[in-house]
């Protein structure tokens, strides 16, 4: 009902009722390269997962070709945000 807040599923809520009659989804691609990375033992191993690409340092690394796109976006006017999902 409008204003009261829902209550949190609780682990025993989730496995009984509705919940448990939806299929498990595929893994997520994105997620499984970082898991990849994590149990990679490489010595030169690249985290090409989602987030920012950092130096040795620490430091983030923008992509060159993200500036410019950057650029050409401010330059147009337009704002940085995401496109909808359809």
């Amino acid at each position: 009902p409008p204003g009261r807040a829902r209550q949190p599923l609780t682990p025993h809520a989730a496995s009984s009722g509705y919940i448990a009659d939806i299929p498990q989804g595929a893994p997520d691609a994105i997620l499984g390269i970082a898991q990849a990375f994590r149990e990679s033992n490489a010595e030169n191993k690249v985290n090409l997962a989602v987030g920012a690409y950092r130096d040795d340092g620490g430091v983030p690394f923008v992509l060159p070709s993200v500036s410019e796109a950057e650029r050409r976006i401010l330059e147009r006017g337009e704002k940085k945000e995401y496109a909808p999902i359809d």
